[in-house]
């Protein structure tokens, strides 16, 4: 895969360096960081109540209009 260069502060890869496991590389970090936002995305999206309704709301409006 064709590589490039990203330029970022010596303060913020310094701050990355720490995530680092042993032996990975920063385009693993940066997959593995990817990856874990995509995953919290999803978790807050699903566990948002922004549009939701209170189940109790829920079973009181189906016991009405069946």
């Amino acid at each position: 895969m064709a590589k490039t260069t990203i330029q970022i502060d010596v303060d913020t890869r310094e701050k990355l360096n720490e995530f680092k496991f042993s032996g990975e590389t920063f385009n693993d970090l940066l997959l593995r960081l990817y990856e874990s936002a995509c995953e919290r995305q999803l978790q807050d999206l699903l566990l948002s109540s922004n549009d939701s309704e209170p189940v109790d709301d829920a079973i009181e409006w189906v016991k009405k209009n069946g």
